[in-house]
């Protein structure tokens, strides 16, 4: 049995997204924090990056083929887990999808 399905055998994907979310969160403020990376920034970003790294991270683990299908599923059935899920903004060559 893969360690996912085990996974979600004893949690629900609400917690999966919590538990993730937390260890990026922290990863991506202790790494700012010391100047690792840095991290662009807009007045017009409504997700953090925390948050679309979640999504993105999370969909790996379940093996979701096509990320723009994945990223659409969590905007309307788990968005209010996040403050503000962004429109796919652009499609870019070979199927891609970048997000704002």
């Amino acid at each position: 049995m893969s360690s996912t399905r085990q996974l979600l055998q004893n949690h629900t994907i609400e917690t999966l997204f919590t538990i993730v979310y937390t260890v990026v969160d922290d990863y991506i403020k202790q790494s700012l924090e010391s100047q690792r990376f840095n991290l662009p920034r807009s007045e017009t970003q409504k997700a953090t990056y925390a948050e679309l790294m979640t999504i993105a991270f999370v969909g790996e683990f379940l093996n979701q083929p096509e990320s723009g299908t994945w990223f659409l599923m969590i905007k309307y059935q788990f968005g209010s887990l996040f403050g503000m899920i962004p429109e796919l903004a652009r499609k870019v060559e070979l199927g891609t999808y970048i997000t704002f």
